[in-house]
């Protein structure tokens, strides 16, 4: 079954009749919490399952996931991917971080300063911006600075913020690692207009 997968999944329908669906293109996994995002780093315009304890960050929001042959579903009380109506394989959602109910002592949510990314890393952009966005030549796979635009995160992370949610995020979410990006920066004089 493993092998079928990780082949071929590249998008899965988000079935609207699954109960945990709460509006079109937003998955709520178990626990409400939203399964798919539409812009940023990590799981952008999708989210992240377990197969087979394999995190997998799937599309389930762009554009072509409709031509997908694979629908995300609920079945007798699992969720489950099927392709061409037949189930193929568990797929078990990511329980809620608990971290993410913590806030900073600047009343700072900590899910503005880092994210869980698959099952035990934890991710952020230090410096939510980069000098080649607004020019021709920024990066095509690249949205830096779409999540700050949208109210998702903080613009510059404070090495004693990330500390803070560092240690609190393998203190309740047995978090292993950490992933740390940011965009190029560039003196001011050399920075493009904006």
């Amino acid at each position: 079954m493993a092998g079928e997968w990780q082949r071929s999944l590249r998008g899965c329908i988000v079935n609207d009749s699954g109960t945990h669906h709460r509006t079109p293109g937003l998955w709520s996994a178990p626990g409400g919490w939203p399964f798919t995002t539409k812009r940023g780093a990590g799981p952008a315009e999708g989210g992240t399952f377990l197969i087979e304890g394999i995190p997998v960050s799937c599309p389930t929001t762009s554009e072509y996931v409709s031509r997908s042959s694979y629908v995300l579903k609920e079945e007798d009380g699992q969720s489950q991917i099927f392709r061409d109506g037949k189930a193929i394989c568990q797929a078990d959602f990511i329980k809620r971080p608990k971290f993410y109910d913590r806030l900073t002592e600047e009343g700072i949510p900590y899910s503005k300063i880092a994210l869980l990314h698959g099952k035990d890393c934890l991710a952020t952009t230090i410096i939510q911006t980069c000098t080649y966005w607004p020019s021709s030549e920024r990066c095509r796979f690249c949205g830096i600075e779409l999540s700050h635009k949208n109210g998702q995160t903080i613009k510059v992370k404070t090495p004693d913020q990330l500390s803070e949610v560092a240690l609190k995020a393998k203190e309740l979410d047995s978090i292993e690692h950490v992933v740390l990006t940011t965009g190029t920066l560039q003196p001011p004089e050399k920075r493009y207009p904006t």
